[in-house]
């Protein structure tokens, strides 16, 4: 029943206020824990400038951010941006830093010389066009810039999720998130973004702007994969295609 009670709330939550929804999630260990723990694993360190895109509330920009990383947070929507700004704006220990930005055509770009990393969790799966939004992370990383997206696996399943709550004793409350996100986001194969790449290298003129450099599909038991990307040193090779307008969606 217990568990009943937190799915509906969940559920509604989804419909009427997704970016309190996501301020939630964040707080309950399974979901906190993975992506905390998936930025921690990432090849780069402190004080490198990070772009996250889908940014929703803020909260991993902001672990980020207080680890001493220059953290810009990016997402389409103006109410994730209100939030993020209004819950996460304030400062950090230096040489740690945060700033938000509603970027309503996907493009992450901020005019400078390139972010060391950016970074998507639970985004590249939900976007109409995937292509667009890995363009756009490319253009934004500095050259030889690390690109790495987090995503729900096909095996992501109802039953998998049910699995996984019984194996790890989950409470009530988590247990209704993770069977709420089994059932409703979309999934995407790690030989999916691989056939991007491949896409978007193709399509460069300068050469192939774009490689994979790990990826791991054992997180949340084998559910969720990690795709580590490496940007060329030199050139994107698209930097003057328009983005789509759904390049970025919030996760």
């Amino acid at each position: 029943m217990r568990e009943f009670c937190h799915s509906a709330w969940l559920r509604l939550r989804l419909r009427t206020a997704p970016a309190k929804l996501f301020a939630h999630l964040y707080h309950l260990p399974f979901y906190g824990g993975l992506l905390r723990g998936w930025a921690a694993s990432l090849p780069v360190s402190p004080p490198a400038r990070v772009a996250e895109a889908g940014c929703g509330p803020g909260a991993l920009a902001r672990h980020l951010a207080e680890a001493g990383f220059r953290v810009t947070g990016c997402d389409i929507s103006p109410a994730m941006i209100a939030m993020a700004q209004s819950r996460h704006g304030g400062g950090v220990p230096p040489p740690g830093s945060l700033g938000f930005r509603h970027c309503p055509d996907g493009d992450l770009a901020d005019g400078s010389e390139g972010y060391d990393a950016v970074i998507a969790a639970s985004v590249i799966n939900a976007t109409k066009d995937p292509a667009a939004l890995l363009r756009a992370m490319c253009r934004a990383a500095k050259p030889g810039g690390l690109l790495a997206l987090l995503y729900p696996l096909p095996s992501m399943t109802q039953d998998a999720a049910a699995q996984y709550c019984r194996r790890h004793r989950l409470t009530p409350g988590e247990a209704a998130a993770l069977k709420l996100w089994a059932g409703k986001a979309p999934k995407m194969a790690t030989a999916r973004i691989s056939a991007l790449i491949g896409e978007i290298n193709t399509e460069a003129p300068e050469g192939t702007p774009l490689r994979i450099e790990k990826a791991d599909e054992t997180l949340l038991d084998g559910m969720v994969a990690s795709c580590l990307l490496r940007k060329r040193d030199q050139g994107t090779g698209f930097a003057d295609r328009p983005l789509a307008s759904a390049a970025l969606r919030s996760p």
